[in-house]
């Protein structure tokens, strides 16, 4: 839903212009601050709610606005106060960047008056803004940091061996990487014939961890105009139900999709097979594809750098028929991305072998890239680092006492008090820290985006 009301008055446009205002002294002063200590203040939050509640109060005063306005705005507020508070939860954000995310979803409205906002889905789109440009921006320096650190260091090989000789040596390698799959290939095989039982109860779990994302994009169809809000979804079931059937068992994981299906079935009464077949298609895409992508950044980072050549090789290359004939069969069943792209096939090919790379590449950077201090060093919001939080977790008693969460803020004052005492008492002299970025810039960033674009940055594929 796009509401749009009001009167179009000067009014309005001051209080557009005072808005943009304040939006951008708290980018300079917030995102500075945040960038140079890694932490939101929360007086300037105070200092600049302030300053937004007086540009309400002058539209509350003027009354340039209809009531279905201010309806609208307080449902999109509610909507980004329970989106801060899940990514809370899920130790996503720190209290300040929830907070200021809050704080700039209220602003937001004000940037364009008279009142252009999509009720429900404005919060979304900001998230996106946010989140997809900070992805790029990890992903280009965890790719910088192993250029550094690995790829460099093959390139260097590559030229010494020569430009006429590197074709023969790549393709040599290939070939190499080639038997080593045939190896492992032959050796899952032999697994498999041993254990012909354990072989099926997996495959039938993967086919119904996409059945079960098939079954919700299905569903949305009908309820969700968006179609990358309904991608969305599947991401987010993609990565939780894995851990659901990890939890439950596989066996459970399909008993509880033979029930969804069968509830459906019941609900619905009739089915479009076809449909859900095709969104089975292209959400089995992407889990192949992510798990190609991870396998190809795994080989490149040991050294085997021509499996960087087999998206183009084989993947594409297959994708151009396949998609052709994938996109007239579809026909309009399937709101996909762009039909130039194989059919919508080539953007969740994309998609899966971005994340297969990010995944590797950023964990990876994660690990290696990390400061240390000394035990007298450490203070309060600090983020420890992945082998330090293994180590606390080993001490059950010590972890109990003073670490039975580990906040997205960092340390406490009493943790980091605790944490003093505990590494002299276990004689560690440096203590890892986990690396962090400032994100109340990506978050202005993203709203940023969203006023000016009236949408969201992926737009030319969705």
């Amino acid at each position: 839903m796009v509401l749009t009301e009001g009167t179009g008055s000067l009014f309005l446009a001051v209080v557009s212009g005072y808005a943009w205002l304040v939006f951008a002294a708290g980018w300079a002063r917030m995102g500075w601050i945040d960038w140079r200590e890694q932490r939101i203040q929360h007086r300037y939050l105070r200092v600049w709610s302030a300053l937004v509640a007086l540009g309400y109060a002058a539209l509350l005063v003027s009354g340039s606005l209809a009531r279905t306005w201010w309806t609208a705005l307080a449902w999109h507020v509610l909507a980004s106060a329970g989106a801060a508070a899940a990514l809370w939860s899920l130790r996503v954000w720190p209290a300040g960047d929830v907070k200021l995310y809050v704080l700039l979803g209220v602003l937001a409205p004000l940037l364009r008056l008279p009142g252009f906002l999509r009720v429900g889905t404005e919060f979304f789109m900001a998230l996106i803004n946010t989140f997809v440009p900070a992805a790029v921006y990890l992903f280009l320096m965890a790719s910088i940091y192993l250029w550094r650190t690995r790829f460099s260091h093959q390139a260097d090989f590559l030229r010494a061996v020569g430009l006429r000789k590197a074709p023969g040596f790549l393709w040599m390698k290939l070939r190499e990487g080639g038997a080593a799959i045939r190896a492992e290939a032959a050796g899952w095989l032999a697994e498999c014939r041993a254990a012909p039982g354990r072989f099926a109860l997996g495959i039938a779990a993967w086919i119904a961890q996409m059945a079960v994302m098939s079954l919700v994009s299905y569903y949305l169809e009908s309820r969700v105009q968006s179609t990358l809000l309904r991608t969305v979804v599947c991401f987010g079931l993609f990565f939780g139900w894995s851990r659901v059937a990890a939890s439950i068992g596989v066996a459970r994981a399909l008993l509880a999709t033979a029930a969804m299906f069968a509830g459906l079935i019941l609900w619905k009464g009739r089915v479009d097979w076809a449909g859900l077949t095709f969104a089975f298609g292209h959400i089995s895409v992407f889990s192949l594809c992510l798990f190609l992508g991870i396998q190809i950044a795994f080989r490149a980072v040991a050294g085997q750098t021509a499996f960087m050549a087999l998206p183009f090789l084989f993947l594409i290359p297959s994708l151009i028929p396949f998609g052709s004939l994938w996109a007239r069969l579809s026909g309009s069943r399937l709101p996909t991305p762009d039909p130039r792209w194989f059919g919508g096939l080539g953007t969740w090919a994309a998609m899966g072998t971005f994340f297969g790379l990010s995944i590797v590449f950023v964990r990876l950077w994660d690990s290696e890239s990390f400061e240390s201090v000394r035990p007298d060093q450490i203070r309060p919001y600090m983020n420890l680092g992945p082998s330090l939080v293994a180590a606390i977790e080993e001490d059950e008693d010590f972890r109990d006492e003073h670490f039975e969460s580990f906040y997205a803020d960092g340390l406490t004052p009493e943790q980091a008090e605790a944490l003093r005492v505990w590494c002299v008492d276990n004689e560690i002299e440096s203590v890892p820290l986990a690396p962090t970025i400032s994100f109340a810039n990506w978050i202005y960033l993203g709203y940023f985006l969203t006023a000016v674009l009236q949408g969201h940055v992926l737009q030319p594929f969705y």
